[in-house]
């Protein structure tokens, strides 16, 4: 009988009493847990007092000292998730090589390596990998050499080394142009006028040639 009751104490202290005396330091800060691919920041008065980023139990004042008993009454642990995040980016609008927009999707992954930096350098450090994601796909992908070959043509226009033609011919070129685009381009909401990539760059190093015999002639 004696054995029987023992038994039932041992239980009912293991499953009620344990917990509940473990929660309470737990409370009081004597300890702390770190999962797997987490990380504890703990912030006082604005100030970090410490990080633990290996899984293990910690007895907190060996780590934060006296701070440790204060901490989560008079301050905040921050409790991060450090494992392999992944994001979709649907629809992201860029230029194919003809120059018609069109939409691509995006899958990107990420993780945090430095916890202090994710929480208080950045207010949103997921909104801003997000934006340079998007920024550095639209660099790639879309025809940016075409911009970069307009800008380099205008800049040696701009410091002299290069020239534009007479302004007969400049109208002349623009009506034969026109005439080009209206034979080959119906009028339709569906479909914009797009560049021909290769064709365009070669035509853009071709009045840059071009403009270098035209430089210094008067418009």
């Amino acid at each position: 009988m004696s054995f029987l009751i023992s038994f039932i104490l041992t239980i009912v202290v293991m499953f009620s009493v344990l917990p509940i005396f473990l929660g309470l330091l737990k409370l009081l800060g004597i300890f702390a847990i770190v999962t797997e691919r987490s990380a504890r920041v703990y912030v006082m008065f604005g100030k970090v007092l410490g990080t633990l980023e290996e899984p293990g139990f910690y007895f907190l004042p060996a780590k934060l000292g006296l701070n440790a008993l204060l901490v989560n009454w008079l301050g905040k642990c921050y409790v991060l998730d450090l494992r392999l995040d992944q994001e979709y980016r649907r629809s992201e609008a860029v230029n194919s090589e003809e120059g018609a927009p069109m939409g691509i999707g995006i899958w990107y992954e990420m993780f945090i390596t430095d916890p202090i930096a994710y929480l208080f350098k950045n207010t949103d450090p997921r909104g801003s990998l997000r934006a340079s994601v998007s920024n550095a796909t639209v660099r790639c992908l879309s025809n940016m050499p075409l911009a970069e070959a307009q800008a380099k043509w205008v800049a040696e226009i701009l410091s002299g080394q290069s020239g534009l033609p007479t302004r007969d011919k400049m109208l002349a070129e623009i009506q034969r142009h026109r005439a080009e685009i209206a034979a080959r381009y119906t009028q339709s909401v569906r479909h914009t006028i797009q560049v021909d990539f290769f064709p365009y760059q070669r035509l853009l190093a071709k009045i840059s040639r071009r403009g270098r015999r035209w430089a210094k002639r008067p418009l």
